[in-house]
């Protein structure tokens, strides 16, 4: 039987993150190349990276999501959730009883419903 060492398993995960923000930054080329195109593909790759090391702090692992996190940071800023301007997002992202899923799909909501504010404000 094929047995795979500690070491090992970190290198291969690794690597799937690498390749994961590698799509990732794909993803954000084709369906927010306005909001990034002032932007060079390492610049873009740091903010997916930024975005997935907090997923990692609050408990966001699938990789739809982490896109998500990531999309919000793009719109809200990268430190959104610090931001005195969005307390819910603090509190969603530190509600023990929510999981990552649930973060996100609140985070998301709450996010829409900022930005059709500012949309309506802005007629």
């Amino acid at each position: 039987m094929l047995q795979i060492r500690a070491e090992q398993y970190e290198i291969l995960a690794e690597e799937a993150r690498r390749y994961f923000h590698r799509r990732a930054l794909q993803h954000f080329k084709r369906e927010w190349n306005e909001e990034v195109s002032g932007l060079d593909d390492d610049d873009i790759l740091e903010m997916i990276e930024d975005a997935h090391d907090k997923c990692d702090q609050y408990g966001i692992e699938a990789e739809p999501d982490v896109i998500t996190f990531a999309e919000i940071c793009l719109l809200l800023g990268d430190d959104f959730e610090e931001d005195e301007r969005y307390p819910w997002a603090r509190e969603i992202l530190n509600e023990d009883k929510l999981d990552g899923v649930r973060k996100v799909l609140l985070l998301q909501k709450r996010m829409n419903v900022l930005l059709d504010e500012m949309s309506e404000a802005g007629d």
